[in-house]
């Protein structure tokens, strides 16, 4: 989708839900607080087991990210990955442990793709809402047009809510026009970790995001996240943020 029609789905959203009633649900959405297990480094490289923990294919962007957002809530995905209780000699476990991670990012393309989509597009928002696996949440999912900025200020106090509730988001960016349309549609998927979820958890005054071509946590303001001009590392490259997997208003009972 490009930037243009991703504006128009961003706008017809808001339109069907009435944008004044939507931003103002969104800006006062209340949620429970959770305490995911702290896996992911202040800054720097991601390792599992002794390997780097990076998106295995160009198209598995979207599902690094949920397998290790569902693993921040599920001790036995958490030990797979890190290798735990395995009986690997040590100088096997980063080779071991990288195929594992290569291995969940494939189950996981094929549930969050499902029979409607094509695997060789990646992951779409609304497979990865599906298959988020947090306590006692729904997800789902937002196109956002970064360029509007009564969106984005909500969106942020939205996002840095779940932060401090203890709950991971995942973000698509994606280009603009500008560049061509191949280069407007979302193209990537990085994840915003909350605080609770880094080691030695630190001040939430700042955006942490895992990035998966990377493997690495960066951190950046959160007003750089927004309708940027030149490419952003932490958006793994793309200048637009172009929909978000967000916590649901009305939980699972």
């Amino acid at each position: 989708m490009n930037l243009a029609l991703n504006t128009l789905a961003s706008r017809a959203l808001l339109y069907h839900r009435g944008a004044s009633r939507f931003l103002t649900e969104l800006e006062s959405r209340e949620l429970p607080a959770l305490a995911p297990e702290p896996m992911f480094p202040r800054l720097g490289r991601v390792r599992l087991g002794g390997a780097h923990a990076v998106q295995h294919t160009g198209r598995t962007c979207g599902t690094a990210v949920l397998a290790l957002a569902n693993a921040l809530f599920d001790p036995e995905l958490r030990a797979h990955l890190r290798m735990e209780g395995s009986g690997v000699p040590g100088r096997e476990r980063p080779a071991r442990a990288r195929a594992r991670f290569a291995q969940v990012q494939k189950t996981l393309l094929t549930a969050v793709t499902g029979r409607g989509w094509p695997a060789a597009l990646g992951t779409p928002p609304w497979g990865l809402a599906r298959e988020l696996r947090v306590p006692g949440l729904a997800f789902e999912h937002l196109p956002v047009d970064d360029r509007n900025a009564a969106l984005t200020e909500v969106l942020t106090g939205a996002l840095q809510r779940a932060m401090a509730a203890g709950i991971p988001v995942p973000l698509y960016t994606g280009g603009n026009t500008s560049a061509g349309l191949a280069r407007a549609a979302p193209r990537h998927v990085v994840l915003l970790l909350p605080p609770a979820a880094v080691i030695s958890a630190p001040a939430s005054d700042h955006a942490r995001i895992y990035e998966p071509a990377s493997g690495r946590v960066v951190r950046r303001s959160w007003a750089s996240l927004w309708n940027r001009s030149t490419p952003e590392a932490a958006l793994g490259g793309w200048t637009h943020v172009a929909w978000a997997v967000l916590p649901a208003r009305v939980p699972i009972r």
